[in-house]
């Protein structure tokens, strides 16, 4: 039966050979009968993996989301039929499956004790309850640790109660890193503690960059991080390229677009994202790129430097001899802040000098009374 599964799952996912399929397939049904149900809804819809459809076995749907981590396309992953959010989908509810959180929303009835209508955590013959009257009615002991009376959340080996707030979750070491930690997961190879469990990062299909997946690549979508699965597609106002745009501050906005704003570069004369205030002025990416892979002997002060700055009769200098010999050059900004009058100067002073001339001052200093006395109602202060 797993030959055969293999088989269907190689011929319906291009790329995909029969020994991967095994290994998917093997991950996928590992509880009891669920080869079974795989192999029978495969048989019964052969384009299963592709419709994305919630309608379907947790095993079809475990291995539609391995496939698509896995990077294989042309896979619809299952959503949730009220959120609309993949992810597990332990509960059926007519002709799709709910997610635990939407489940629960759905079972939300009037509670018995108090009246309000919330999910129902437990019930009665009297009827339905919610979890805080639930924890309320539970038998309350005295903690062993701290003695107060509580509803009980373990129990000791020599009999003795532990409430919540004195419990604490018992901790193994973790099989993958090797640290003692409380158990977040128990992984095939052992019990995983919860920074080995998150997300595995893999490249976004928007930005690029190895992020945790928020969604999961279907129907011709690649795999979207957290902050590129809140951006539209669009075209960019600014730059009018395609891409994940911000549409918060009204027309759509590219990233670069939104965190470099554009202005008319200085070298080429096109609008576009300023990448460094030099100054010559403000300059594009790529214009920065050029200026910096080509330097040259400056004019002025001689030395083979990247020229960044208008120079005499329109030639280019570097930034040194810019900033001696001219002011401010980006509009608004203050330009480089004055020297503090004197401070060269007692910076150049050796430190026997402050000591003699502090001792002078205080010894000539008004109402003292003696060499190293303070004046009254003054503190001393150290020399």
């Amino acid at each position: 039966m797993l030959e055969r599964v293999a088989a269907a799952v190689a011929g319906a996912v291009p790329g995909l050979d029969a020994g991967g399929a095994r290994l998917l397939v093997t991950e996928a049904a590992s509880r009891r009968g669920a080869l079974r149900q795989l192999d029978r809804h495969l048989a019964a819809f052969p384009g299963a993996l592709a419709s994305g459809s919630s309608d379907a076995p947790k095993a079809v749907i475990a291995l539609a989301g391995l496939l698509a981590g896995a990077g294989y396309r042309g896979i619809g992953v299952a959503a949730c039929l009220a959120c609309g959010r993949p992810g597990e989908l332990p509960h059926r509810s007519g002709d799709g499956r709910l997610c635990r959180n939407c489940y629960r929303r759905r079972r939300q009835e009037p509670c018995r004790r108090c009246g309000r209508t919330r999910p129902v955590h437990a019930r009665t013959a009297a009827g339905p309850l919610c979890s805080t009257c639930s924890a309320a009615l539970q038998p309350s002991r005295p903690c062993g640790a701290c003695g107060q009376d509580g509803p009980v959340r373990a129990w000791r080996p020599d009999g003795s109660a532990v409430c919540r707030s004195c419990y604490r979750a018992p901790e193994r070491p973790c099989a993958r890193c090797g640290r003692l930690a409380v158990t977040y997961a128990l992984l095939a190879e052992g019990p995983a503690c919860g920074s080995c469990c998150g997300r595995p990062l893999r490249r976004c299909g928007g930005c690029g960059l190895d992020r945790p997946v928020r969604l999961r690549a279907a129907a011709g979508q690649p795999d979207l991080c957290g902050r590129c699965a809140a951006r539209p597609l669009a075209a960019c106002a600014a730059c009018g390229q395609q891409g994940r745009c911000d549409t918060r501050d009204g027309p759509p906005v590219c990233m670069i677009c939104r965190t470099w704003p554009a202005h008319a570069c200085r070298s080429c004369g096109q609008d576009r994202p300023v990448m460094a205030w030099w100054p010559v002025g403000p300059v594009c990416g790529a214009c920065c790129q050029q200026i910096r892979a080509s330097p040259a002997n400056c004019p002025r002060c001689g030395r083979h430097q990247v020229l960044l700055a208008d120079g005499p009769g329109g030639a280019r200098t570097c930034g040194p001899s810019a900033a001696r010999h001219a002011g401010p050059s980006r509009p608004g900004h203050p330009g480089p802040a004055p020297a503090r009058p004197g401070r060269l100067q007692r910076r150049k002073q050796p430190a026997i000098g402050h000591r003699l001339a502090h001792r002078a001052a205080r010894r000539q200093a008004p109402g003292r009374t003696g060499r190293d006395s303070p004046p009254p109602g003054a503190h001393p202060r150290p020399a």
